[in-house]
Order: structure tokens, then sequence, then C-alpha cells
């Protein structure tokens, strides 16, 4: 139990000490709205890794066994959503680049409390270093 405990711990270091580009997104997101943004981005991710860290004890040894054959097809899932998301606000910049009117109406994306949670939540849920 120790030991399992310990590993847990460890790797729960390990993913949460890096910055990476959720960390990013959130350091970004309170600099260009405002820290209300960012505190409810960084609630997101806190909830996300709760929801994980809740699955895992409750009933991570069990699930990992039935999780383990479908593991590299749920990553890739998580790659393909992750690439689809990356390109849709690289074209949508892109657009807005080009047409500052367009700009104006940026704040739609995760420019609120809520949208800034929801949105990072999911991200994080998806992302393959919190899986």
């Amino acid at each position: 139990m120790t030991d399992a405990f310990i590993a847990g711990l460890v790797a729960g270091y390990g993913v949460a000490v890096p910055v990476g580009a959720i960390a990013i997104l959130i350091m970004g997101l309170a600099a260009r709205t405002s820290l209300a943004v960012g505190a409810a981005a960084a609630m997101g991710v806190a909830t996300a890794d709760g929801l994980y860290a809740a699955v895992a004890v409750l009933g991570g040894a069990a699930l990992a066994g039935v999780i383990e054959p479908i593991a590299t097809p749920l990553r890739w899932v998580a790659v393909a959503v992750l690439l689809v998301l990356a390109a849709h606000t690289a074209i949508t910049a892109v657009r807005h680049y080009r047409d500052p009117a367009r700009a104006a109406k940026a704040r739609d994306g995760l420019g609120t409390p809520l949208r800034a949670y929801l949105g990072v939540l999911a991200l994080t849920l998806l992302n393959p270093m919190t899986i």
C-alpha cells in the first residue's frame, strides 16, 4: 500500500510540476482577460485532476485491467481531438489577424470565467499527460 502511494505521489508530481501547454494556456488567458478568467481556468484543471484522482482511488486497479487493451486507441483519440482543437485555434487566429473586426469577437472563446472553466476542464480531461 505504501509503495503504491509513493509511486502515485511521484507520478502526480511528475505530471503536475512541469509547465506544459495547459499552464501556458492559463497564463495567456489570465494575461489577456482577467484574473477571474485565469482562476476559473485553473479550477478547471484542478477539477479534472481531482476527477482522475478519485477514479484512481475508487477503482484504479480494477479499471486498469479493463482499460489496458484500449489505452492506445484512447490516447490516439485524445491526440486527434487536441490536434483538431489546435488546427481550429490556428485557423481562427489567422482569420482574426486578417480581419480586425472579428478580433473584437475573440472574447467569445474562453473569455468568460464559465467558458474558461469548462473549456480548460475539457482540455485537461483530454490531455494525454493527464490521462
